[in-house]
C-alpha cells in the first residue's frame, strides 16, 4: 500500500523538456500529479508536516527520552555546524567543503528505524530539509549564493536545535594537541586488546599488554605536565588500571582488568578528545559481570563484545559516538 509524504526535490540542469533530479527522489518512486491539495489538506488534519506547512512547531523533546546514540550524533552535528558557520562567514572554501562533508556523513549515518514514531516523523522531515540544503550548498557557485543557501540551512538547523534542546557545542577540549596524540596511541593498543578479547585470543591479548603499558606511560607524562583540572585524577586512575592489567595471566583476568581501563579511556576521550583516523563509539553490555554491566570503546557501531567473546559476541548496544572517522 502506498504512503504519501512531502518531499523536497532538488532540481539540476534542464534537459530538453525535463529536469535532472539531484536529490530527493529515487528511480522507480511515484509522484502525485493530481489531487495534491486534497492530500496535503488530509496530512495537515493529521497534524503532520505538509508542503504548505513543512515544519509544524511542536513541544521540545526531553533529551533524556532520546536514544543515547542519536543524542551523541546530534551533538556532533551541532559542533560541525558551528564550524561550518565560521567557515562560511570567514570565506574559507576548503573548510566549508570539509565541514559540509563531515556534516553529511553524520547526518546520513543516523538510523531512525527504532525511534518513537513521532520523533521519527519529526526527524525525517528535518533531515530531509538538511540533506537538500547540503546538495544546494555544494552546488553554490558564488559567495552570495553560498551565504543565501547557508542562511536557509541555518534556519532548518535552528529547528533541530529547538526541537531536541541541543546544548551549546563544546568546540575546545582540555589539554594539548600532544596529549590527544598520546591518547590516540594508547587507544590504538587498547583497541587491539579489545579485538583480541572479543576474538577469544588469550595469547594475543597478553602480548599487547606491554604496548598498552608503554603508551600509557607516555600519556601519563603528558597528563602530569597538563594544566587540566582532570589530568591528575586521570593519571592516578590510569596507573592503577594498567597495573591491574599487567598482573593478569588469563583471559578471564584480562577481561576483568579491561573494564576499569575502558572506563578511564571513555572519560579521557570525552574530556580531552583524541587524535586518530577512526570513529570512536562507546558500547555497553548489560550482562557483563553478573548483569552489573560494562562499557568499552570501539571504532564501529557493530557490537564485538570483549567481555564474552564468541559466547555472546553481539550482546550489547551503542551508547554514543565521540568522534568521526578522519
Amino acid at each position: 500500500e502506498g504512503v504519501y509524504e512531502g518531499r523536497e526535490i532538488v532540481l539540476g540542469p534542464r534537459r530538453g523538456e525535463f529536469y535532472q533530479i539531484n536529490s530527493g527522489l529515487k528511480e522507480g518512486e511515484l509522484v502525485v500529479s493530481r489531487g495534491n491539495f486534497k492530500i496535503d489538506s488530509a496530512i495537515q488534519i493529521q497534524a503532520r508536516p505538509s508542503m504548505m506547512n513543512p515544519y509544524l512547531a511542536k513541544e521540545t523533546v526531553d533529551p533524556a527520552e532520546l536514544p543515547s546514540l542519536f543524542s551523541s550524533k546530534l551533538d556532533l552535528l551541532n559542533g560541525i555546524f558551528v564550524r561550518l558557520s565560521q567557515a562560511v562567514h570567514g570565506g574559507d572554501q576548503e573548510s566549508v567543503k570539509n565541514n559540509l562533508d563531515s556534516f553529511a556523513k553524520v547526518l546520513n549515518g543516523i538510523n531512525s528505524d527504532f525511534f518513537d514514531p513521532e520523533i521519527k516523523l519529526d526527524w525525517g522531515e528535518l533531515a530531509m530539509l538538511l540533506k537538500a540544503d547540503i546538495v544546494l550548498l555544494r552546488q553554490a557557485d558564488t559567495e552570495e549564493e553560498l551565504r543565501r543557501t547557508y542562511a536557509e540551512m541555518a534556519d532548518h538547523f535552528y529547528q533541530v536545535r529547538t526541537r531536541f534542546q541541543l546544548a551549546p557545542p563544546v568546540l575546545s577540549r582540555e589539554g594539548s594537541d600532544e596529549l590527544r596524540r598520546q591518547l590516540g596511541r594508547l587507544l590504538d593498543h587498547y583497541l587491539a586488546l579489545q579485538k583480541n578479547l572479543a576474538g577469544d585470543a588469550p595469547e594475543k591479548s597478553l602480548a599487547v599488554i606491554d604496548d598498552i603499558a608503554a603508551a600509557a606511560a607516555d600519556f601519563i607524562d603528558e597528563l602530569d605536565n597538563s594544566d587540566s583540572k582532570k589530568a591528575k585524577t586521570t593519571s592516578t586512575d590510569l596507573r592503577a588500571a594498567v597495573e591491574k592489567l599487567q598482573g593478569s595471566t588469563s583471559i578471564q583476568e584480562l577481561r576483568t582488568a579491561f573494564y576499569p581501563l575502558s572506563k578511564i579511556l571513555i572519560a579521557a576521550v570525552s574530556t580531552f578528545g583524541v587524535s586518530g583516523p577512526y570513529a570512536v563509539y562507546e558500547h555497553y553490555c548489560p550482562m557483563a559481570f553478573n548483569d552489573t554491566g560494562a562499557t568499552w570503546l570501539d571504532t564501529s557501531e557493530t557490537i564485538n563484545n570483549p567481555y564474552f567473546g564468541d559466547e555472546m559476541l553481539r550482546c550489547g548496544e551503542v551508547r554514543g559516538q565521540f568522534k568521526l572517522e578522519e
